[in-house]
């Protein structure tokens, strides 16, 4: 393969400036090329900032005390699919697996008690389930 070689024109453009300059274009004129210590660190993006406007407008402390956020970047009306089957289907097979790990049926009643001394859950009052189940 033959070495090419190329060759550098000057820039055919020129700026000329015109007129007299103020105090602060002056400024900005003279440190165009300014460099600090911080020129190479890493910036935050532009979703960092938005993320951190959000917070900042709408973090909030609730009447427990304790600090509410919202989730960012998402809209205020979400339309939820319909997902019955598939919760059914994992609820049936959440159901068959404790009757073959014993040690795991234990385990997921430990755990879904704290859940509701804690006040994280709920249980779902026995008529509403017959009811969802004659609707579905």
């Amino acid at each position: 393969m033959p070495l090419q070689t190329y060759q550098l024109m000057p820039c055919p453009n020129r700026f000329k400036i015109t007129g007299t300059l103020s105090d602060q274009q002056e400024r900005i004129r003279e440190n165009v090329f300014h460099t600090s210590p911080y020129d190479n660190d890493v910036s935050l993006s532009c979703g960092d900032l938005k993320f951190l406007r959000i917070m900042e407008a709408e973090i909030h402390k609730n009447e427990t005390g304790h600090s509410e956020m919202p989730l960012p970047f998402r809209q205020k009306e979400v339309r939820m699919p319909n997902n019955d089957a598939q919760a059914s289907s994992r609820l049936k097979g959440l159901l068959r697996t404790p009757n073959k790990k014993p040690q795991m049926q234990r385990d997921y009643f430990a755990f879904m008690e704290k859940i509701f001394e804690r006040g994280h859950a709920s249980p779902v009052p026995l008529e509403d389930t017959r009811e969802k189940a004659r609707s579905g």
